[in-house]
């Protein structure tokens, strides 16, 4: 009787590891010609407005593939994209938001009911990509298949804008 239970945990350590490599799809070129991707910090004037960065991706050439980039994982952030026509350019923007430290909403009180009210800090997500500070990683999907692609040395460029843009 022991035996099962035995060829069962050494069958699943030789077919967990198999799935992991099929879940995600990682093109080495991206699927469409890319412009130079950069990135703008930006800080709203209000205290309490915020800051953050927006991710540019252009795209070079007109897209009659029908392939859109949906969203893109960087610096231990994830967001979604957005399709930006302007002129003759189609550029996709993401927006990432800077965590708040304040603690101007942290109930004190020696009633304990009151501080239930509290809000418990957000618990950021564990990415499922290693990357670098000037990594990112764009999900694409291409006949309802979601693959990815890396992009490299994502530049700073100085932003003339304090609020989001």
């Amino acid at each position: 009787m022991k035996i099962l239970p035995f060829f069962s945990v050494i069958i699943m350590m030789f077919l967990g590891p198999s799935k992991c490599s099929e879940a995600q799809k990682i093109q080495k070129n991206p699927p469409l010609p890319l412009g130079e991707i950069y990135f703008e910090t930006w800080a709203s004037p209000i205290k309490s407005g915020g800051s953050g960065f927006n991710l540019f991706i252009p795209i070079n050439e007109n897209n009659d593939s029908g392939i859109a980039l949906d969203s893109v994982y960087f610096r231990n952030q994830y967001a979604k994209l957005v399709k930006k026509i302007t002129d003759s350019s189609l550029v996709y923007i993401a927006q990432f938001d800077n965590p708040q430290r304040s603690n101007d909403d942290i109930i004190m009180s020696s009633d304990p009911l009151e501080e239930m009210k509290n809000v418990p800090p957000a618990v950021p997500k564990k990415m499922p990509f290693n990357l670098g500070p000037t990594e990112a990683m764009v999900s694409y999907q291409v006949d309802g298949e979601v693959r990815y692609f890396k992009i490299e040395n994502i530049k700073e460029k100085a932003s003339n804008k304090t609020p989001r843009s």
